[in-house]
């Protein structure tokens, strides 16, 4: 009993260790310059303890993200998988010149065996208008071109200057399932959060990556692949849809009309 005790001890204060998809030559051009890292060093005794111990008094609301007030305009997280995120969305932004979205910039810190994320506060606007058609299609873009799967509204920001900041880069949150990922796009925005041209560009855009054999999986067997199998995707939209805001174009309709209803 006591060894199994120790073993969810360790795990419990394990932090995160090198990732090996990160190449050592972008891990590298990653880390802290001389002055914050020497900045941190000062205070690295009270990072670790805070990270281990999940400490309240610096803890955000979400998990594993911490604030001190000894380097303000900063936040450090864990996991630097996130760097690998980074990577894939400059790459994109910069091939499709994506001039309303900005890559906050991460550093790594490295102390005793553990490893860090520095992350630089973004100036932001407390209000969330309704995402433009352009914001719409350069938001889209990173989906369809990186295989972001993660793009609802708490992971990115809006900045002062109109621009916004995706702010979750960790490696999972990648994969190529773009159905499934740009209906989460979708599904993760009332339509009132959409001007009338973006959610009907959003809506036509979907429909291209509908499975085209979808009537021939048993509605037994998709239903079980979790939220995002088809059926509750489409059960999610037609809530939205129908309980949204109507605009001039009946999206209710087109949706009705193109998605194949699963539950027929």
């Amino acid at each position: 009993m006591k060894k199994y005790l120790s073993i969810l001890m360790l795990c419990a204060t394990q932090l995160i260790v090198s990732d090996p998809y990160l190449e050592p030559e972008v891990y590298k051009r990653y880390l802290v310059d001389d002055t914050m890292k020497a900045l941190l060093d000062e205070h690295s005794e009270e990072i670790i303890k805070a990270f281990k111990g999940n400490d309240p008094a610096v803890c955000l609301k979400k998990r594993r993200v911490y604030e001190f007030p000894w380097l303000p305009g900063y936040l450090i997280k864990a996991y630097i998988s996130r760097i690998i995120g980074i990577e894939k969305l400059k790459k994109c932004v910069k091939e499709h010149n994506l001039d309303l979205i900005v890559i906050p910039e991460k550093r790594i810190y490295v102390v005793d065996g553990h490893e860090f994320i520095i992350v630089p506060r973004m100036k932001t606007i407390t209000a969330r208008p309704p995402l433009t058609l352009k914001q719409v299609k350069q938001l889209w873009t990173i989906v369809e071109e990186t295989g972001y799967n993660d793009m609802h509204d708490g992971n990115y920001l809006f900045l002062e200057d109109g621009k916004l900041a995706i702010i979750d880069t960790e490696r999972r949150s990648f994969g190529y399932r773009r159905f499934k990922a740009l209906a989460r796009f979708l599904m993760s925005h009332y339509p009132f959060n959409y001007t009338e041209d973006a959610l009907k560009f959003v809506l036509k855009g979907l429909v291209r990556y509908i499975p085209e054999d979808i009537h021939n999986i048993p509605n037994n067997v998709i239903a079980k692949k979790g939220k995002f199998s088809y059926p509750r995707i489409y059960e999610r939209i037609n809530n939205h849809l129908r309980e949204g805001r109507k605009f001039d174009w009946d999206y209710y309709a087109f949706f009705k009309e193109h998605f194949p209803n699963p539950f027929s």
